[in-house]
């Protein structure tokens, strides 16, 4: 490359194409566009952040090459900017295995919606898609209309080979603050143990105050066996980053070679804090499940302390998935370092049964969709994607979702699937956010349908403002 631009001069090209990157949390698409703002420059490639924290100007949008994104903005854009495909080249979907997840429909949205409109347009629009995850790549593969260029890497691919082991801390007719305290005591024993070994440790936490909380037990646990000796770093003296630190906790952990790493930390704080592991200032870092859907930072052990965390949605706390366990095992091990890599699991007794079981038969993922059904189809009414019946069964042939349904039995389900998207239809139609005439099958979308779609709202959430606003509300009628 830099031979090629000693002999063209790159920057007098307005280039006319556009790439949309799409990875899962908004601090990823931070980092992301920093490295490819830095290796692509000197193409004259105008990279920027589309993230729900950013708002680009129209200007912006017209001159930008390459937008890294969350999925969710993307979909929002693409709802009320059709024209974006016109130039669109690439998309690129990182951590593509968040279609398992509630947030999946999303990505399934956006993907149906390429697919129509690069047919509509006559224009080929690349679809890649990445994942370390993946137990059934080839039906993700099929979703994605993959013809040629489907790579599967097994655990022999690894650079380096991981080690797993699971304890169990007896859980049975005790209270939960003796529970914390041998659970602390177990992942205290094995971060010491390859302490010693001069390895570095990363432990997995469920909450942003945990985080906090369970670094500063380590160092009480290490100050009364006395093993500081062993945290401390003796990089620390070569490197005062430590000093621009803002943070009052981690200023006073980091010197003894702790420190805790959350999306609520500061950028800059957090920056600091990858720079000082990477390192070796930082021997023991307590993180929440960000750092291992972002930020690359392998360390040799990898210890997941607990195995359930509390879901608003749900109420009440719930298990950890899979997907989520091997994204955190896949920092361990450092390749260029270490001749293999060992993740490890602290949970209840009566649990460690069944993580075995299902990390040994991976579960294949599922799709979202089919609780959303009527907000996504709303959508593409909305934009004039779905005009009938047959349009809509047309797009749920694109759909992740769909490839689940049809993989069983393709004669029985096609009638379920029909049945699935009249009821979406009829749902729509009684919450006034479409008129459906059945016997013709033709779909026109509302303004209050309209108005879901363009600012991303719930059916529900929309039917319940149409009920019960009115004017002249007081303020406890409001």
């Amino acid at each position: 490359y830099s031979n090629i631009s000693k002999n063209f001069n790159f920057f007098n090209i307005k280039w006319e194409f556009k790439i949309i990157y799409l990875v899962p949390l908004k601090a990823l698409a931070n980092e992301i566009v920093n490295k490819f703002n830095t290796s692509l420059k000197f193409l004259n490639i105008v990279v920027n952040e589309f993230s729900g924290d950013v708002n680009l100007s129209k200007e912006q949008i017209a001159n930008t090459n390459l937008f890294i994104g969350i999925p969710e903005k993307w979909d929002l854009f693409t709802r009320k900017n059709e024209d974006i495909f016109v130039n669109l080249k690439l998309m690129i979907i990182d951590e593509v295995h968040l279609l398992n997840e509630d947030r999946g429909r999303v990505i399934e949205c956006i993907v149906a919606r390429t697919i129509r409109k690069s047919e509509f347009y006559q224009k080929f629009i690349r679809l890649v898609a990445l994942s370390a995850t993946l137990p059934n790549y080839w039906q993700v593969a099929d979703f994605l209309r993959v013809k040629e260029g489907l790579f599967a890497f097994d655990a022999s691919y690894r650079a380096t080979p991981l080690t797993m082991k699971f304890f169990g801390v007896k859980d049975y007719k005790v209270p939960h603050e003796e529970y914390k305290e041998a659970e602390n005591t177990v992942v205290y024993d094995q971060i010491i143990k390859y302490l010693r070994k001069n390895k570095q440790v990363l432990v997995f936490v469920h909450s942003r105050i945990e985080t906090i909380h369970f670094a500063k037990e380590i160092y009480r646990l290490a100050e009364t066996y006395g093993d500081l000796d062993y945290f401390r770093s003796t990089n620390l003296k070569n490197n005062k980053d430590y000093l621009k630190l803002s943070n009052q906790n981690l200023q006073e952990l980091v010197p003894y070679g702790l420190g805790f790493h959350n999306a609520g930390v500061l950028r800059k704080d957090r920056n600091i804090i990858e720079r000082l592991f990477s390192n070796k200032v930082i021997n023991v870092l307590v993180s929440t499940s960000t750092l291992a859907w972002g930020v690359n930072l392998p360390a040799y052990c990898v210890i997941i302390k607990g195995v359930s965390f509390y879901d608003a949605e749900k109420g009440g706390n719930t298990d950890i998935g899979i997907l989520d366990i091997q994204q955190m095992f896949g920092r361990a091990g450092r390749p260029q370092f270490d001749k293999k890599g060992v993740g490890m699991i602290v949970s209840p007794m009566g649990k460690v049964q069944d993580f075995v079981s299902l990390l040994k038969n991976q579960v294949d993922i599922e799709s979202s969709l089919r609780k959303f059904l009527p907000d996504a189809l709303n959508a593409e009414i909305a934009i004039g994607t779905v005009s009938n019946f047959d349009d809509a069964l047309s797009w749920f042939k694109l759909t992740y979702l769909s490839i689940r349904l049809m993989g069983a039995d393709k004669i029985e389900n096609v009638s379920t699937v029909k049945g699935m998207i009249t009821a979406a239809l009829h749902v729509l139609n009684q919450t006034k956010l479409i008129r459906y005439v059945v016997k013709t099958g033709q779909v026109h979308c509302t303004e209050l349908g309209r108005i879901a779609s363009n600012y991303y709202m719930c059916y529900r959430t929309v039917c319940s403002f149409s009920e019960k606003l009115r004017e002249n509300m007081g303020d406890e009628d409001f």
